[in-house]
């Protein structure tokens, strides 16, 4: 039996209702979670696998016949991924049954939710893609699945359930359009400070290596408290890096970037820029280059110094003066500016263990006694909570 957990938007287009399945799915993949996508040329269901966050994209045409496709379009990305055909047939038998229940897991609808961001682009960049090759691709991307730190799905599902070509990385060679990785992925622990701040913002982080700089965007976001509502640039040396857009045909697709290609070494940096009308300059420097810990779970803040500036608030000038009238009970801007930016906002607040907790829940892995450990002190515990980066739906 197969456990569909459908979006409410796809159950309301489904028009059925949610089963309160008591038992999970007999499938090695366990349930299965699904959207729908509204776009051109058509409209598409993605599915995720909740054990292995695979996806799996088929048409949403024909929305009756739903369940009936389901468990073909899955077999067929499987045996693309070289799994083992016994193991596949094992699936295609325990799908036999499909029972359609609401989502449960958050975890699963965000790592959902990362691969209909991804759709999006991809879709807009190569509109004409099927829905199969395009279910490879999806596969090939870095997403977290807990317990077992960044993963690519495709790869992942493959050797969980065995792999009818031994030896071989199904996912490991991209096809020739995107860059492939240089040598295997170690940790890399970067300082990241946001310029021009009087004492600095910055935090310490460690990263795999290969993550893609489209990740490291997500990444950052979240360690420096930032809302992803603005455009976003790379530049290392004389390259720039972004999200795919015609009107600045310089940019190179983030997405096809890897982290190692563009730091190479220790004191190797780049530079990160959010929000191109307050302009919001980083600089990511690589500290250290680590081999990952056993049990480690990455990514990791081992820590850093006070809050993230409000979004809008007019770059590190607007930042400087805003400052100065929440000092200054007396200041003619004192009490809308506090109402603007909450009471309890506190400019020196940070704190790493809270980031980690977003990233991990409760057990997060600390940082190795042998690996290298920051000059400061932990700092005082946070006032606000950080926010997530937004997705598009």
């Amino acid at each position: 039996m197969l456990i569909l957990r459908c979006t409410a938007k796809l159950l309301k287009r489904l028009k059925v209702r949610p089963a309160a399945a008591t038992s999970p799915s007999t499938t090695a993949l366990g349930d299965w979670y699904a959207t729908i996508l509204p776009g051109r040329p058509a409209h598409l269901v993605l599915l995720v696998s909740e054990t292995t966050r695979l996806p799996v994209v088929l048409p949403a045409r024909e929305l009756s016949t739903l369940a009936q496709r389901i468990p073909e379009a899955i077999v067929s990305v499987l045996r693309e991924l070289g799994v083992d055909p016994e193991a596949i047939e094992r699936e295609r038998q325990a799908m036999a049954e499909i029972v359609v229940d609401k989502t449960a897991s958050r975890s699963v609808v965000g790592t959902m939710n990362e691969h209909v961001f991804h759709t999006g682009i991809i879709r807009e960049a190569e509109p004409a893609m099927t829905e199969h090759a395009l279910s490879m691709e999806l596969g090939r991307l870095l997403v977290t699945i807990p317990g077992h730190d960044y993963q690519h799905p495709g790869e992942f599902t493959a050797q969980m359930l065995g792999s009818s070509r031994p030896g071989s990385v199904p996912l490991a060679t991209p096809r020739q359009r995107e860059v492939p990785a240089k040598g295997p992925a170690g940790i890399y622990e970067l300082k990241v400070t946001l310029r021009d701040t009087r004492p600095p913002i910055w935090r310490r982080v460690r990263v795999r290596s290969d993550v893609t700089l489209a990740k490291l965007h997500t990444i950052l976001q979240y360690v420096m408290g930032w809302t992803d509502s603005h455009m976003h640039q790379f530049v290392a040396a004389d390259r720039v890096y972004g999200r795919i857009d015609p009107e600045f045909p310089e940019c190179e697709n983030e997405k096809k970037a890897l982290l190692n290609q563009v730091l190479r070494r220790p004191k190797d940096s780049l530079h990160y820029e959010y929000d191109f009308g307050d302009g919001w300059e980083h600089t990511v420097l690589l500290e250290h280059v680590l081999d990952a810990e056993p049990g480690g779970k990455y990514t990791y803040v081992v820590d850093g110094k006070r809050a993230c500036p409000p979004e809008d608030c007019g770059g590190t000038p607007g930042y400087e003066h805003l400052l100065e009238v929440l000092a200054d009970p007396r200041h003619a801007e004192h009490a809308d500016m506090t109402e603007w930016v909450g009471a309890a906002f506190d400019p020196e607040a940070f704190d790493p263990d809270e980031i980690n907790r977003g990233f991990h829940g409760g057990g997060h892995a600390p940082p190795s006694a042998n690996a290298p450990r920051s000059e400061t002190a932990r700092p005082r515990p946070t006032k606000l909570k950080p926010v997530r980066p937004r997705r598009s739906s």
